[in-house]
């Protein structure tokens, strides 16, 4: 265990929080453009373009909340606190649960398109789509949870040795 101080921690979560912002449009444009690209489904580009939008937006977002999440944090604990907590593994754990969440968006999308069958046009190709994207998301992240946890553990050793 190593004792962090209360900014690290606060900055860990608004890091977490940028990745969510930045992943959690990720299928709903990624499987309409596969959608688009191999022919399924006419995809009305004003959905495209709702979607790449909504895309960037949470991008930009998400990517400010990151690269900025030192700032906001002293700003958001003005005085320091020690914490005892393995901070390697509060990422991997926050990470993981991102994955479950992604996982069970897509697990719904799948039920949903599957729920949704009709007997003259099959199942919808966006929903079912959606949810591969989903899953797929969800398992790399839940999977990967704990690498990504020793990486950000890297970082941090990283950026405090001055490298």
């Amino acid at each position: 265990m190593v004792k962090l101080q209360t900014r690290s921690l606060i900055s860990s979560l608004i890091a977490l929080l940028g990745l969510w912002l930045i992943l959690r449009q990720v299928p709903n444009l990624a499987s309409s453009i596969f959608i688009m690209l191999s022919g399924q489904e006419e995809v009305p580009t004003s959905i495209l373009q709702v979607y790449a939008i909504h895309f960037c937006s949470n991008s930009v977002m998400g990517i400010s909340l990151i690269l900025l999440r030192d700032k906001l944090s002293s700003w958001l604990v003005p005085q320091e606190t020690p914490v005892q907590v393995c901070f390697r593994v509060f990422i991997a754990v926050g990470t993981a649960l991102i994955g479950i969440y992604f996982t069970g968006l897509g697990v719904i999308s799948l039920g949903e398109s599957l729920g949704n069958q009709d007997p003259n046009f099959g199942t919808n190709p966006y929903l079912y789509w959606h949810g591969v994207f989903s899953v797929g998301i969800g398992v790399i992240l839940f999977m990967g949870s704990v690498g990504i946890g020793k990486l950000w553990a890297l970082f941090i050793r990283l950026r405090h040795a001055g490298v």
